[in-house]
């Protein structure tokens, strides 16, 4: 017969399907095989609570309970050590304690728990300020579209830039230029414009 778990895993279980997880992530994430965490969650659908601390005392070995000196040094470890998870400080532990009076490093997550000494998990996508305009023209945002097909299977680009706070197009340009896209000639360069002036030293000003 398989090894009853204990209560606080049961409920672990329950607690996780109810808000959300399918069964499946719930096996991976507390490592129990599958037919397990479906087993536990049946249990409490067809008979509840009281068939879920009941059911699971009559059969398999008990878990053994470990003395709070053991998880008060653990949670001390992890004060000490915010960065350090359960694995790790279940291996720190072992170094000092024997085998059998050393807990799970499921059990060190717990007691972690209720001491309030978890570390928060930071958030995957980081913080970034977001700027929001009061007035029409404060903010504007660019955007560019590459090579989207159109119907008749053309393929465009073209930059266009829309105000924030209105929400108004303020320009939409196609790229390349029609004038460059259709003629081959005019992508080639011409002779600079007169009104162009070349780069040098800095004019000086009189009186500045």
């Amino acid at each position: 017969m398989p090894r009853a778990h204990s209560l606080a895993v049961r409920q672990d279980v329950v607690q996780l399907h109810h808000r959300g997880q399918t069964l499946a992530e719930i096996a991976a994430e507390l490592r129990l095989p599958y037919g397990t965490v479906r087993d536990i969650w049946r249990t409490f659908r067809d008979g509840g609570p009281d068939d879920l601390v009941s059911g699971y005392e009559r059969c398999g070995s008990s878990t053994p309970s470990y003395p709070n000196t053991v998880l008060e040094r653990a949670c001390r470890l992890k004060r000490k050590h915010p960065g350090w998870g359960g694995g790790r400080i279940r291996v720190e532990l072992l170094e000092h304690l024997p085998a059998d009076a050393v807990p799970s490093v499921r059990v060190l997550q717990r007691a972690f728990q209720r001491a309030g000494v978890n570390r928060p998990r930071r958030s995957q996508r980081p913080a970034t300020a977001s700027i929001v305009a009061s007035a029409a023209h404060e903010l504007w945002q660019v955007d560019a579209v590459e090579k989207a097909r159109l119907r008749n299977g053309a393929e465009v680009s073209w930059l266009s830039a829309s105000d924030v706070f209105s929400g108004a197009m303020l320009a939409a340009e196609l790229s390349p230029p029609s004038s460059m896209a259709e003629r081959h000639d005019a992508r080639r360069p011409r002779v600079v414009s007169p009104l162009v002036r070349a780069l040098g030293a800095a004019r000086s000003y009189p009186g500045r």
